[in-house]
């Protein structure tokens, strides 16, 4: 009987100690998301930029990181990253930057929602302390093979894509420069 009580509490722990780790994880996840919310806010009243590169895509509710690499390896996977040798949105031109997205784990991944991007929708980019905004002109769907969306272009332009599903086509996201500020304007 003893036995069966022990048996019995020590179960009942190691649920509450599991249950008090998932309503942790939970609770850090959402304070993760009013975090990036606030900075969001913080930045559009006070004319404050972040000191690292970043990209804000309201229609999809996300804020990351930009990543710079050459390699695969040193990216994170859970951010974007601008294609290496496309420009930067100071230096005018077609900047590039993608994003994975996996069926199985949207909220890590800042591209997951993609094409819920429409024409007329709104991007930020805060790039060495300066926000460019961009207004969607156009989404399409292209094969793998067709890297000439990563063109320069004389035009300020921002491009944005994922793979979709199967991995073999890529979901474009097409923007053009609307206003560009810095802290001090």
């Amino acid at each position: 009987m003893i036995n069966k009580i022990l048996i019995g509490g020590i179960a009942l722990c190691i649920i509450f100690i599991i249950t008090i780790h998932y309503n942790n994880a939970n609770r850090e996840i959402y304070v993760a998301q009013a975090i990036s919310s606030e900075v969001v806010q913080e930045l559009a009243e006070n004319d404050i930029f972040p000191e690292r590169n970043m990209i804000h895509i309201p229609k999809i509710d996300q804020y990351v990181a930009v990543d710079e690499g050459e390699y695969e390896d040193v990216k994170t996977y859970t951010n974007t990253w601008r294609r290496t040798f496309t420009s930067t949105p100071d230096e005018g031109g077609n900047t590039v930057i993608v994003g994975h997205r996996y069926r199985d784990n949207s909220p890590d991944y800042p591209l997951y929602e993609i094409e819920k991007i429409v024409p007329g929708d709104e991007i930020k980019v805060y790039w060495d302390k300066k926000e460019y905004t961009y207004q969607v002109s156009n989404t399409l769907i292209v094969d793998e093979t067709q890297i000439e969306i990563e063109d320069d272009t004389e035009e300020s332009v921002l491009t944005l894509y994922a793979c979709d599903w199967t991995g073999k086509k890529r979901l474009v996201v097409q923007a053009d420069l609307i206003k560009e500020r810095s802290e001090e304007s």
